[in-house]
């Protein structure tokens, strides 16, 4: 083996291991999309689901919401509430 041929083995090893480097990057890239794709899924589920028991409060009778602890002015203006605030 020349000089020549262990530097072309040295870069093409250089190479594989950006190659590797690269790869890598990409796959924690594609990780984080994904991590951040499920949070986003997560908050929406449990937007959709606050918004399903705060219409589930105007219908409950005022003895369910006595149980509760709640008067039925309080139930309504939960219910009123906007989805980004818990």
């Amino acid at each position: 083996m020349n000089s020549g041929s262990a530097l072309n083995a040295r870069q093409m090893n250089e190479q594989q291991m950006l190659s590797l480097i690269n790869a890598h990057a990409m796959r924690g890239a594609a990780r984080q999309r994904t991590s951040i794709g499920s949070l986003l899924g997560l908050w929406w589920s449990r937007a959709l689901e606050r918004r399903q028991m705060r219409r589930d409060l105007e219908a409950f009778t005022d003895a369910v919401l006595e149980d509760f602890s709640m008067t039925r002015t309080e139930a309504i203006a939960e219910a009123g509430k906007p989805f980004w605030r818990a």
